[in-house]
C-alpha cells in the first residue's frame, strides 16, 4: 500500500513494524510491478480474479479522475522513481524496525 501511494504521488510514507519483515529484494520486485500497472493505468483487478475480496466496488477502472496525465506524469517521473527505489534499498538492514520512503 505504501508502495503504491509514494508512486502515485505521495511525498513521504512511513511504515512502522514491532518486527522487521522487509525483504528488500521483494520490495523492489512489487515496486517495479507498480510502476509497470501504473503506467500503463491498468484497471483495478475485480470480482473475475478476486472473487472473495471486500467491499465490491461501482467501478474497477483505473482512477483517471484522481491521477490524471498531469499528476502521473509528475509521479512517475524517472528521477522520482529512481530516489524512491533508492530508498527500499537503503532501508535494508537498517536495524531500526521500519521502513521510511521519503521522496523529495
Amino acid at each position: 500500500m505504501g508502495l503504491a501511494a509514494l508512486i502515485s504521488g505521495s511525498s513521504r510514507y512511513y511504515a512502522l513494524d514491532v518486527i522487521d519483515f522487509s525483504d528488500t529484494m521483494s520490495n523492489l520486485r512489487v515496486f517495479d510491478e507498480l510502476v509497470y500497472l501504473f503506467r500503463r493505468r491498468e484497471n483495478i483487478p475485480g470480482n473475475d480474479e478476486f472473487p472473495l475480496v471486500s467491499p465490491k466496488l461501482e467501478s474497477y477502472d483505473f482512477p483517471e479522475h484522481v491521477l490524471d496525465e498531469a499528476r502521473l506524469r509528475y509521479a512517475l517521473a524517472e528521477n522520482r522513481l529512481k530516489s524512491i527505489r533508492d530508498s527500499i534499498t537503503k532501508t535494508a538492514g537498517g536495524g531500526d524496525n521500519h521502513l521510511q520512503g521519503s521522496v523529495g
